[in-house]
């Protein structure tokens, strides 16, 4: 690894927003999936309707998510991931990928 990497992966996984297991969760649920329901996300983190609206709000302002309601029957809140979070969620796991071949280097 050229001098420096090692430090530039620990800088960026290091970041606040990895701290949050469930932020990281719904990130990694979107990207794949692209747009999901509240209930969806849920069932897949296991998370208390209060913890993920709280998380989802912070996403929202940090603009790496966009919710909105769809009117079909009931009014059902959907959740999609913004092309900011796409990259960021992508580059947090070529940052992984990366520290893992550091750390298979290593060994």
């Amino acid at each position: 690894m050229e001098k420096g990497g090692i430090r530039e992966i620990i800088d960026f996984l290091s970041r606040p927003i990895f701290a949050s297991t469930t932020k990281v969760g719904i990130l990694l649920a979107l990207v794949g999936a692209k747009e999901a329901s509240f209930s969806e996300l849920q069932d897949v983190l296991g998370v208390s309707k209060s913890t993920l609206s709280l998380t989802l709000d912070s996403l929202e302002e940090e603009g790496l998510i966009k919710s909105f309601t769809i009117f079909e029957g009931r009014p059902k809140k959907r959740i999609r991931i913004t092309e900011e979070g796409a990259n960021l969620i992508m580059t947090y796991l070529e940052y992984l990928e990366r520290y893992r071949e550091f750390l298979k280097e290593k060994s």
